[in-house]
């Protein structure tokens, strides 16, 4: 051979040898309807190796690479259902080895055909799973590796390409064109996405990372392409790519959308792009450039598999909520709380404070659930348990972790000698569900005589799912291959099949003790819908100023009346907060309220009371003297120090919704993207604000604020989408809902009954049904007597479930 034919070889490319579309059976994650089921699994590999010598001698020579024997070596390693593997396996050819995903399982095969065939200069692996979704032609993962990777510590950058995990062909229907004809009826795109991992996946960390897992991807990206009438193919592109990048967090993605009836004569007509966090980056600064900064988008709570970005919707991911700055040596972990001995919320509360201020665990509190009341389970013949959910940070390790729990237990008096009735009664239990190092990104697997993680039974334990998926409904369940919020729905499925009868476990808020004497009181969120009366202790309120202003008795005697004709919160306020009032000042306010609800308790009534004020200083007071609630206008606006002490005091806090003060509020009643909206997003950044200074998420309740900065026009649309104005700030099952539409303006200006707010009685009782069912969970009135009975009527309609 010449000097220069050896020049023109050397740019030639590596020869490959390749088996294509080898079908195998193995159970490597879930099936299309998410079942743990053997699947097939389509397996292409090309090896690239020198072919040169066999090729010129026409001979399968020892050192070439024989593709028979490459795919008996991938049925040993990727066939579960290969007879012959077991008989065929020795320490050349181990057995099957189980895989929880096809990540894993290419990874070891590269290094397992890399050290078989020793001429192999690199591999590359696409593993399919043509059953996993039921809207794509499959799912799929490849990786290349060269001969560097089985001794590196760390596998190198691909040689061949990068590492991606795929999807191919997802049919989605969705209004996509420029013509007028195409605007009018949904037709049929295929989407396919190659998502690029940060680092080259690895045969060790057997899972999928949150942002690569192609079945979560899938629902989003079907539900936003549904949802979405882009005019152009380049737009569909241009923003699938960036939600996967802002929304999903993936470092680097290939879009590709095809028309299969763009063109008559042609299969597709079509667009792919390739996007990166660089390309996002330098977007993200473009329009901040262009544009103010917008406020932070609307989160949501609980997840859900509902789709996290639909253009006409402000949420963006559910989870998490908070995100507090943690050292990223800190592991997280995933508690649950349970009791149902003596003042079980209390328990609670002093078992999280116990907790974080524990002097070894150095616990840093970054989210809570909301509180359910449950029936025993196991033992049944106990009283019902309280049960949370908590989300933690902590430097300590799992059995560390487990040891601070079992002495908070004993601190609070549970028996942990032995002799106690196994899942019998208890003051509080304390158990880790899930825990998460490497700066929070790893799940931790332990079996052990003291300790399973993930927690062995949560599966099976509605009371530990529900309150989980509030904080944690995202997170992938490393063993049953179901995120959090897909377990808890298989179980409630599984119960209402068994039981047609069976009602899920729901939300409840324990007020705390009015004295220690006192039964305690529970709501019981979604059962029924609660009635606050209104005891202005004012001279100047719109409506009622001056009735029960002069004498301390007469407000007691308004209290027992509420009382008695059905009211079961009564809320005390001493700060006229109508439009143009005058601000007295905390002290002259606590002047008027304390003798008020120190009059009340000493009276024996127990029913709880809120303490109407944007004062930190009188929220404290009024609660040390016997207030169970903290109702601000303000929503933590008003004063600084308002949600810390409402945090410190861990009472139930409504937040409303208000711009200004009473001064100034009528002047901003501007909304530019509409009154829904617009409260929706200011409404989330309080609620945020309140669950960052500690507030716990059961605590909280959420007031859309009517007549507060709104005009008659808006208080309308509130009331009339009150549903969706917390659905878009919250999601869907997100915070319970105060309502307080009593006697307003907005009601005098379509009953023709502007001049005295007292004759708005009629009209406030259509505002109150209305709530009821647009989902108010408290309406909070003035006419308590009549406004019971439209409660208890309402209720009847729109939460009960009426035989006919």
């Amino acid at each position: 051979m010449s000097a220069a034919d050896n020049n023109s070889s050397s740019v030639l490319p590596l020869d490959t040898v390749s088996v294509t579309d080898l079908l195998l059976r193995n159970q490597v994650g879930l099936d299309n309807w998410e079942r743990a089921r053997p699947q097939p699994l389509r397996i292409s590999v090309h090896v690239q190796a020198p072919t040169q010598h066999a090729g010129a001698r026409d001979l399968l020579l020892p050192e070439a690479i024989n593709y028979g024997d490459l795919s008996r070596l991938i049925a040993l390693h990727a066939d579960d259902a290969d007879p012959a593997a077991a008989a065929k396996a020795d320490a050349t050819n181990p057995p099957v080895k189980k895989f929880k995903s096809m990540e894993a399982l290419a990874v070891h095969l590269t290094a397992a055909i890399l050290t078989k065939f020793k001429a192999a200069h690199s591999v590359a692996v696409h593993i399919e799973k043509p059953r996993a979704l039921l809207h794509a032609e499959c799912a799929g993962v490849r990786v290349s590796r060269d001969r560097s990777s089985l001794t590196a510590v760390s596998p190198p950058p691909a040689t061949i390409q990068d590492d991606a995990i795929y999807i191919r062909s997802l049919s989605v229907s969705t209004i996509i064109g420029i013509h007028p004809w195409e605007r009018d009826e949904k037709q049929l795109v295929h989407v396919h996405l190659d998502l690029y991992p940060p680092n080259p996946l690895s045969a060790n960390d057997d899972r999928v990372p949150k942002a690569y897992n192609y079945r979560r991807i899938a629902n989003a990206v079907q539900a936003q392409v549904e949802s979405s009438a882009y005019k152009t193919v380049e737009a569909l592109c241009h923003h699938l790519a960036r939600f996967l990048l802002e929304r999903i967090h993936v470092h680097k993605c290939t879009v590709q959308v095809s028309k299969p009836s763009a063109l008559v004569f042609a299969k597709t007509a079509g667009v792919k792009v390739t996007r990166d966090q660089v390309w996002l980056a330098s977007l993200l600064r473009e329009e901040m450039n262009r544009t103010p900064p917008l406020i932070e988008p609307v989160l949501g709570s609980g997840e859900t598999d509902n789709d996290p970005f639909l253009p006409s919707r402000l949420s963006t991911i559910p989870r998490p909520l908070l995100t507090p700055p943690v050292d990223p040596s800190f592991n997280l972990a995933y508690l649950a709380l349970g009791t149902n001995l003596g003042d079980r919320a209390a328990n609670i509360h002093r078992a999280l404070r116990l907790l974080t201020t524990h002097p070894t665990a150095r616990v840093i509190m970054a989210d809570t659930s909301f509180l359910y009341e449950t029936p025993p389970m196991y033992v049944t013949d106990q009283p019902a348990f309280l049960n949370a959910a908590c989300k933690i940070y902590t430097p300590l390790a799992p059995l560390a972790l487990l040891d601070v729990l079992k002495e908070i237990e004993a601190q609070m008096g549970r028996d942990l000698s032995g002799n106690a009735l196994r899942n019998g009664p208890r003051p509080i239990d304390l158990d880790i569900l899930m825990y998460f190092t490497k700066g929070a990104t790893h799940q931790v697997e332990i079996s052990s005589d003291r300790l399973e993680l993930p927690h062995q039974r949560m599966g099976e334990r509605e009371f530990v799912l529900r309150p989980l998926a509030d904080i944690a409904a995202d997170v992938d369940h490393p063993t049953h291959f179901r995120t959090i919020s897909k377990l808890l729905a298989l179980l409630v499925h599984k119960h209402q099949s068994a039981d047609p009868t069976y009602v899920p476990i729901h939300r409840v808020l324990p007020f705390p003790l009015a004295s220690p004497a006192a039964p305690p009181t529970t709501w019981h969120w979604a059962k029924q819908t609660y009635v606050m009366g209104i005891l202005n202790i004012t001279p100047d309120s719109f409506s009622d100023g001056g009735d029960l202003f002069d004498s301390t008795a007469v407000a007691v005697a308004a209290a027992q009346r509420m009382v008695a004709q059905g009211a079961h919160l009564l809320d005390i306020g001493g700060q006229s907060t109508r439009p143009g009032a005058n601000q007295i000042g905390a002290q002259a306010e606590l002047a008027r309220v304390l003798p008020v609800i120190q009059a009340i308790r000493a009276a024996g009534i127990l029913t709880p009371l809120s303490i109407d004020t944007y004062h930190a200083s009188v929220a404290r007071a009024a609660v040390l003297a016997g207030c169970s609630l903290v109702n601000d206008v303000t929503g933590g606006l008003g004063d600084p120090d308002m949600l810390r002490v409402v945090a410190e005091l861990q009472v139930p806090y409504c937040a409303m919704h208000m711009r200004g003060d009473p001064q100034t509020m009528a002047s901003l009643t501007k909304y530019d993207e509409g009154v829904v909206p617009g409260v929706a997003r200011e409404l989330h950044a309080r609620v945020k604000a309140a669950l960052s200074a500690g507030v716990h998420r059961w605590n909280v309740i959420v007031d859309p604020g009517i007549g507060f900065a709104k005009n008659a026009g808006q208080n309308f649309v509130l009331v009339s989408q009150l549903g969706y104005v917390c659905e878009l700030a919250f999601g869907q099952g997100g915070f319970p809902v105060l309502v307080g539409p009593s006697r307003k303006r907005f009601i005098g200006e379509a009953t023709g009954k502007v001049a005295n707010a007292k004759e708005r009685g009629w009209g406030t009782a259509a505002a109150v049904a209305a709530c009821v069912a647009g989902g108010a969970d408290v309406v909070r009135v003035h006419d308590v007597a009549e406004m019971a009975d439209v409660v208890r009527v309402s209720d009847r309609v729109w939460r009960e479930q009426v035989a006919e």
